[in-house]
């Protein structure tokens, strides 16, 4: 609804990201006396994009200086704008954090961006941090672009990595790019995930796309697979029996 404090808010915007853009200290002097809500806290990650093209530091240091949400959406637009232009300095300045001073999401904004110049770099970078969550989703990002670009060199690399969580969110980042164009190859990507029930789901995932491809060659496999249980396939076998019924018009079985 375009209410009056919608349309001050988006005036707000307007002048402030303007004022940024050239004198961001003056554009973070100015937001403070801006009541807070969603449009305070959109206007701060604007001038923290505005500053950290000129003084990344500066813009981070600025940013800690916020209360807890509006210092995460500064100090995570900062560094991203960082690590677009400079990921490895972007980076550097994560590694020199304590981990208590490292906030969720700074990983995946540093890694996410460098991987769009330098996946290797990003994806290497990740891994020799501590296993967290925060690792994790960023590891699964960075090896979605890295597959969209080259899935082979991508996959290479990901499974000479240790075993644990983030390598297996990377996997399956590698098996949903793949799952529609080349399902046999995420197959057999997601049978290297580490954890049971993950390999289980993401493998089942691949097979029913891969039996819509090449149904004789994924029952094949299926046939001979020593990766799903034989109760896991009797599932998948069953509902995909259902699935073609439905789609046939036909009724099913009442239990």
């Amino acid at each position: 609804m375009n209410t009056p404090e919608n349309q001050r808010s988006g005036a707000y915007s307007g002048v402030l990201g303007t004022i940024a853009a050239t004198d961001p200290k003056r554009a973070a002097t100015l937001a403070s006396s801006l009541p807070e809500g969603d449009a305070r806290n959109e206007i701060i990650g604007q001038i923290a994009r505005a500053w950290s093209e000129s003084s990344p530091v500066e813009a981070i240091q600025w940013a800690s200086t916020l209360d807890d949400k509006e210092r995460k959406r500064a100090t995570n637009e900062a560094l991203g704008k960082w690590a677009q232009s400079n990921p490895e300095e972007a980076a550097s300045y994560v590694d020199q954090l304590a981990d208590g001073d490292q906030m969720g999401g700074m990983l995946d904004r540093v890694a996410s961006n460098w991987a769009r110049q330098e996946p290797q770099s990003a994806a290497a970078w990740l891994m020799g941090k501590a296993e967290s969550a925060d690792k994790a989703d960023a590891m699964g990002d960075v090896m979605w672009n890295w597959t969209v670009a080259d899935p082979e060199a991508a996959s290479t690399w990901l499974l000479k990595q240790p075993e644990g969580n983030s390598r297996d969110e990377g996997i399956g980042a590698l098996a949903r790019v793949t799952f529609d164009k080349d399902p046999e190859s995420a197959v057999t990507w997601a049978a290297n995930m580490s954890d049971e029930t993950r390999r289980q789901l993401s493998v089942g995932v691949g097979v029913n796309a891969w039996l819509d491809r090449e149904p004789v060659a994924a029952q094949e496999w299926l046939d001979n697979n020593d990766t799903l249980s034989p109760e896991w396939v009797g599932e998948i076998l069953a509902e995909r029996t259902k699935r073609k019924a439905r789609e046939a018009g036909e009724e099913l079985p009442k239990n």
